[in-house]
């Protein structure tokens, strides 16, 4: 047999059934004094009275909770045109429980006395003004962490400048005095070494200048994470060529055909950004020396939120497995009686990059050339 389904079409029943249903607090009370006069069980429920309603009425808001905030009656919540309207206040049950409603009123003037009468709803938003308090407490949390993560990150940074001044000063000193010393025993005692001692000479001072460019390189990596970025809008087609140019005079005996493409526009440093050019076009110059006939493409392509650009080579490339090594400082993946270098001039490409936002990666086969792409917001 189906459930049967009651009618009711009695306004006033249809009204208490939901002031009975309602989660939320609604009640009258005089404006003078607070004097409740009406409350439903959803008043009761927010404040943690025992009871039934109608045992509230006649009593007095003082009496059943204590205001924490605001401290102010509410003739003071009144606006100039008489009204009371949404506010949030704090309080304590009398159990001490504390609780956070939002208020909701308007006032009505009682035709029989003339009395001014609040009728209010209150919403209980407790756990969302405590889960908000815990938000807060965590942000603030995380903020203290950040200031000290600031603190010790400055404190690191003058070690890393006090290091940079000692390498600068301390330890190129003796490499020079190395390297002089070395000059003026093959120039003035030459007669003295046979041909094995000159050859050892020889490792000293090449091992020495190696060194001093190794320091050199150190000093340039220290000093492009720490410089300030001066933006501009840069043509990279006209700063492409020009390196490319510089970087073939260096070598003019040699067969080298380069390429430059179309090349997008970027919005960078251009001190900065020279360094990266420099350092991969003179890359993609080092590792085609073995070619007969060295091809060098720079190329690029503008995108919606960044912008890619490359150069490729037909060199010797390297073994995949390891192109995530490349960019670190000292990560060489070729001998250094094959090619020359430091192991600093990709990590330094990668430092500057991720300054300005962007990304690098390369991709090769090995004997087959290599391309090293890196990206630029285009904002």
């Amino acid at each position: 047999m189906a459930h049967e389904v009651k009618q009711c079409d009695d306004p006033l029943e249809i009204y208490r059934r939901l002031m009975d249903f309602t989660g939320d607090g609604i009640y009258r009370y005089t404006f003078e004094d607070g004097k409740i006069l009406f409350a439903n069980p959803g008043f009761l429920k927010i404040l943690d009275l025992p009871g039934k309603p109608e045992d509230l009425i006649g009593k007095y808001m003082k009496d059943v909770l204590v205001y924490i905030e605001p401290q102010r009656t509410i003739r003071d919540l009144t606006n100039e045109k008489g009204e009371l309207h949404n506010f949030e206040y704090h309080f304590k049950t009398l159990k001490g429980e504390e609780k956070y409603v939002i208020h909701d009123s308007f006032i009505l003037e009682d035709h029989a006395t003339g009395a001014k009468i609040v009728e209010a709803v209150i919403k209980d938003i407790t756990s969302r003004k405590k889960t908000e308090q815990e938000l807060k407490k965590y942000h603030d949390h995380l903020e203290d962490l950040v200031k000290e993560r600031t603190r010790l990150l400055e404190a690191t940074n003058k070690e890393l400048e006090a290091f940079s001044y000692s390498v600068s000063h301390d330890l190129r000193a003796p490499l020079r005095a190395i390297d002089g010393f070395v000059h003026i025993l093959l120039e003035d005692y030459a007669e003295n070494f046979d041909d094995d001692g000159k050859r050892v000479m020889g490792i000293i001072d090449a091992n020495a200048k190696r060194m001093g460019k190794l320091i050199e390189d150190l000093l340039s990596l220290s000093r492009y994470g720490r410089v300030e970025l001066n933006k501009t809008l840069i043509s990279m087609e006209v700063l492409a060529k020009k390196i490319a140019g510089e970087v073939r005079a260096l070598q003019p005996q040699r067969d080298i055909t380069f390429s430059v493409m179309p090349l997008p526009p970027a919005n960078g440093d251009p001190i900065l950004l020279r360094q990266v050019w420099t350092n991969l076009i003179s890359n993609a110059m080092k590792f085609t020396k073995t070619r007969e006939k060295a091809i060098v493409e720079i190329g690029g392509s503008a995108g919606k939120i960044e912008n890619t650009y490359y150069v490729r080579d037909n060199g010797v490339g390297f073994d995949p497995n390891y192109a995530d090594k490349l960019f670190g400082a000292f990560q060489r993946l070729h001998g250094r009686e094959e090619f020359e270098g430091t192991g600093i001039g990709l990590a330094t490409v990668q430092r500057i990059i991720h300054r300005h936002g962007g990304s690098v990666k390369a991709e090769s086969v090995m004997g087959q050339g290599a391309v090293f792409y890196f990206t630029l917001p285009n904002t």
